[in-house]
């Protein structure tokens, strides 16, 4: 038995029959007392009897295929290291227990760090291939000391950071193999024992094909649903029984038979039994792949995010989960309050905090765009409002709110004509290349932010409109004010945070709405779905309810929307491969539209 709970129950080493089955059952194998609220009985559900509790979580670890058939057939010392990694990435999924708490009116969790597991190492697949991997069983119980008692285990957390668990295995394993003499190959998922013929990976992987094969027949045979989820199915439903007393032991020689010559001298020749030093490690420079590859999204994550991004980067070299925990706390992380687990940048909350600052404090600095602005008679009167209210504008940053198919576009080819009547510069952009060619196309003459900020270069007083500014992250939106105070050059804001986050980030527009108190200009009537303009009364209806479902998306009901426009058959849903088509192809009919000559698309598309 394993785990700091088991230890807790007087339970430790080998796992008997008798302690398994009273942990199955919810009992203290020692006492016979229940553990937690619920026994294992069972219930009838469509005919058949079902545990009415979950009794364990497993959890499975197993290394590469060339590590399988290195350990299994030649080198059993690569056993010791599997079952030391297995153990190192256990105790890290151990601290992420929790339990729920229900007590005063409470809905959350405590981490409770503690789990009763047992280990159960296997040896082969069910087509009596080598298979090295290891069965964590860990029982659906917890001991909560803040309430001094055993309860249900939630392990959310720790399925959220299975990625980690499962890198920091991987790297534990492959610093262990370079020490014993083993070159390691890194690829995307995880590594390989270097120069293990493929032939004999292949050989030894009949699972593998005859699940990939099967999940080929029944997609040719006109299967149109998730291959991922097929795989997984036939791998459960399509596989014969296991076979007792098939050990690795009994095996190992029907294994060197399948093996040809040059096959038996190149695993023999694998390892000399020289051992060395596994590469020493920049921990820092690791780190600093690990943050920049995932902050570059998002301005908060995991902290086992970031270690398990780092252990794959510099998986095998000479550094611990110690050197890696001391590198991010030397890094300056910020930690929150809530969740001791989520790590936000410190460069990137310097960067909102200016962001912000800047608009707190640039307000009311300037003259009104133009005082005697009218707007032109096109303009409804929630338009014109709003386009007065830009127009009368002291601030350096001004906000124009304006939710889907309220003529926001419209609006803001207003603005920018008002402007330049002034004889300002006027600057229209746009976070990507597309939403500028929409804007051309309604009169604007916009660019994209990304060519602004690369060429630098503003006129003086220049005033710039920025539309679907919340797609925009944090470091674009500082550098873009860096550029424009000096020059004296004002900035508008055209965007909804509940409809598009930041893709790069930080998500500075909701930071400004947040925490600088700005005045909003605010479109909210839909105008762009009115169902006056339907040629029949079925399409009245259509019109009526996809209004319905673009209001909701604008409130952020995303949810309801979404059900509405799939009633109303505007959602199409279709399985990997043929989506994967279909998104390219769309991509490549977007990109092609951009170009005057069709022999460039098919060129491209070739």
């Amino acid at each position: 038995m394993d785990g700091i709970a088991a230890e807790r129950l007087g339970l430790k080493g080998v796992v008997s029959e008798k302690d398994f089955l009273a942990l199955c059952e919810g009992r203290n194998p020692q006492t016979g007392s229940r553990l937690t609220q619920r026994l294992n009985t069972v219930r009838s559900e469509q005919g058949k009897l079902t545990a009415n509790r979950r009794i364990f979580h497993d959890f499975t670890i197993s290394p590469p295929k060339s590590v399988s058939i290195v350990a299994l057939i030649g080198d059993e010392r690569v056993l010791e290291l599997h079952h030391r990694a297995v153990r190192q990435a256990m105790t890290e999924l151990e601290g992420l227990a929790a339990t729920r708490v229900r007590k005063s009116g409470q809905q959350g969790s405590r981490v409770t760090g503690n789990v009763v597991a047992a280990c159960f190492r296997h040896d082969t697949s069910r087509e009596l291939d080598p298979h090295l991997h290891t069965h964590c069983v860990v029982f659906n119980a917890t001991f909560d000391p803040v309430e001094g008692r055993w309860k249900a285990l939630q392990t959310e957390g720790m399925y959220r950071a299975q990625k980690f668990a499962e890198n920091l295995y991987y790297h534990e394993l492959s610093k262990g193999l370079r020490a014993l003499g083993y070159e390691i190959e890194n690829n995307a998922r995880d590594f390989e024992i270097k120069n293990v013929p493929a032939s004999v990976t292949a050989r030894f992987s009949k699972r593998h094909e005859q699940i990939a094969a099967e999940a080929q027949r029944l997609a040719a045979e006109g299967y149109h649903g998730d291959l991922g989820e097929l795989r997984t199915r036939i791998a459960h439903k399509h596989r014969r029984r296991k076979m007792k007393n098939s050990t690795a032991d009994e095996l190992r020689s029907y294994w060197r038979k399948q093996l040809g010559p040059e096959e038996r001298h190149a695993l023999e020749n694998l390892c000399q039994g020289s051992q060395h030093q596994a590469q020493m490690a920049d921990v820092r420079a690791v780190l600093s792949w690990a943050d920049e590859h995932l902050f570059e999204r998002r301005s908060v994550v995991n902290d086992y995010e970031l270690m398990a991004a780092a252990l794959a980067r510099g998986r095998g070299q000479d550094f611990d989960l110690a050197n890696l925990r001391q590198a991010i706390a030397d890094r300056g992380c910020v930690r929150y309050k809530d969740d001791a687990h989520k790590l936000a940048s410190l460069e990137l909350l310097r960067c909102e905090v200016e962001i912000v600052n800047t608009a707190r404090d640039c307000r009311n600095c300037f003259f009104a765009f133009d005082r005697e602005y009218e707007p032109d008679p096109s303009l409804s009167a929630e338009q014109a409002q709003a386009a007065r209210r830009i127009m009368a504008s002291h601030d350096f940053i001004t906000l124009f709110r304006g939710d889907a198919g309220t003529g926001k576009s419209h609006t803001l080819k207003e603005i920018a004509r008002g402007n330049a009547a002034t004889g300002c510069p006027v600057i229209v952009l746009t976070p990507q290349r597309q939403q500028a060619q929409d804007l051309q196309d309604d009169g604007l003459p916009a660019q994209t932010l990304a060519h602004v900020l690369a060429t630098r270069q503003f006129p003086p007083y220049a005033v710039v409109i920025l539309d679907e500014a919340g797609q925009v992250g944090g470091k674009d939106l500082r550098e873009l004010i860096r550029l424009l105070q000096p020059k004296r050059g004002r900035l508008i804001l055209s965007g909804d945070t509940r409809q598009h986050g930041a893709v790069a980030a930080s998500d500075a527009l909701r930071a400004i709405e947040k925490h600088s108190f700005p005045r909003v200009a605010v479109l909210r009537t839909i105008r762009r779905q009115d169902p006056q303009f339907a040629r029949s009364s079925e399409e009245k209806r259509f019109i009526k309810q996809y209004r319905a479902a673009v209001k909701e998306a604008a409130q952020g009901k995303i949810a309801q929307s979404y059900d509405r426009l799939e009633k109303l058959g505007c959602v199409r849903e279709l399985p990997d491969e043929p989506r994967r088509a279909a998104i390219a192809g769309e991509y490549l009919t977007a990109f092609c539209s951009d170009f005057t000559s069709a022999a460039v698309c098919v060129n491209y598309r070739t």
